[in-house]
């Protein structure tokens, strides 16, 4: 255990010899292809789940949810 904070120390000062400059434009390089990937599916995941909502395996779903929440509702104004 003694030994952990002189190697994490040594660690940091690595990682701050690192201009803040160089490593903001490096997390920006990893970021950029997820950020456009999902750029580019946006279209067909809006369609995707605006299809999937509209299906009416899930509108029964939410109706039954609905009255669900209904019923407790109507529970509590009664208790």
């Amino acid at each position: 255990m003694e030994d952990v904070l002189p190697v994490a120390k040594e660690h940091i000062a690595r990682w701050l010899e690192i201009p803040d400059e160089a490593r903001a434009i490096n997390k920006a390089g990893m970021r950029k292809s997820r950020i456009e990937m999902f750029i580019e599916k946006k279209e067909i995941d809006s369609r995707f789940y605006a299809s999937l909502c509209s299906s009416s395996t899930v509108q029964d779903m939410l109706k039954k949810h609905v009255e669900s929440l209904k019923n407790k509702t109507n529970l509590r104004k009664w208790s």
